[in-house]
């Protein structure tokens, strides 16, 4: 018999009351794939029943049960016991990471007021969870050439890209080969809107594109002004060092790919742009 019902069946006799929960009243849980969904309690949990565990990685950690989906279309109910309370709940297939339920809190009544505001060691565990979502959620942006470094000239390379509710992140690195210090800005974006597609975007998306690529494209700016936020970690990049940092896009919301294009600036030997599909 599954390890997760064993403890229900047995507790089930001494917490079995005159009452109908029906489908409909269930809190529904939203999970994504690759992605864990934590279920905030506020005392010890005792048990956990699921209906199909091997759809759903489960652990308990004190008050805290940890969720994480296995399987695209899985869906279970989860029922959780402490020593006063019963709490069901509808685990969703997975879906959207924008939509998924990071955290799930659901403290008794007498604990509930002295959480409006996280603790300080609350917020450092959030930031750090949220830390390792974004570092698992990043994808490369491939360079369609091999990247050749230059011994005299500044040079721009994405790195990595993030798709979030917020918008999409850009993560760059800026390498200075030259004799003098380059000032590091948030870049400005542009949208280009091709006339002709002579390779599937699609195909492309998280991809750099070399200006003989570009130009198959006969793309144009579109006119629309794309408003970004930025940071590095560096805002002067000595001679022989290299820094990165992050632009975020609040690009229009939608699926298919589009080509952007990133201007650094200026160094000695000409503007530093960068074009990418994303």
């Amino acid at each position: 018999m599954n390890r997760f019902w064993l403890p229900a069946i047995a507790l089930f006799a001494f917490t079995a009351k005159a009452q109908n929960i029906n489908f409909q009243d269930l809190p529904h849980i939203h999970t994504a794939l690759h992605h864990l969904t934590v279920i905030d309690l506020g005392e010890p949990i005792q048990f956990i029943a699921a209906a199909d565990p091997d759809s759903f990685q489960i652990e308990r950690a004190g008050d805290k049960v940890l969720l994480q989906p296995l399987k695209e279309t899985a869906t279970t109910n989860l029922i959780l016991w402490t020593a006063s309370r019963q709490i069901s709940y509808e685990l969703d297939a997975p879906g959207d990471v924008a939509k998924m339920n990071v955290l799930v809190r659901n403290l008794p009544a007498s604990a509930r007021a002295a959480v409006d505001a996280p603790s300080a060691k609350e917020g450092q565990q959030i930031a750090a969870a949220a830390t390792t979502q974004a570092m698992l959620s990043a994808q490369d942006i491939v360079p369609e050439q091999p990247v050749k470094l230059s011994t005299t000239e500044v040079s721009v390379s994405i790195l990595h890209v993030l798709h979030t509710g917020e918008g999409t992140y850009l993560q760059y690195q800026i390498v200075n080969h030259s004799t003098t210090p380059f000032r590091v800005t948030t870049p400005s974006i542009t949208r280009l809107s091709p006339s002709q597609t002579p390779v599937s975007l699609l195909a492309l998306r998280n991809h750099e594109l070399s200006p003989q690529t570009l130009s198959g494209f006969k793309a144009k700016p579109d006119g629309t002004a794309t408003t970004v936020a930025g940071e590095s970690a560096q805002t002067d990049v000595l001679p022989g060092a290299s820094t990165t940092g992050y632009v975020l896009v609040r690009a229009d919301s939608g699926t298919a790919p589009e080509i952007y294009q990133l201007n650094f600036g200026y160094s000695a030997s000409g503007s530093l742009v960068e074009t990418l599909v994303i």
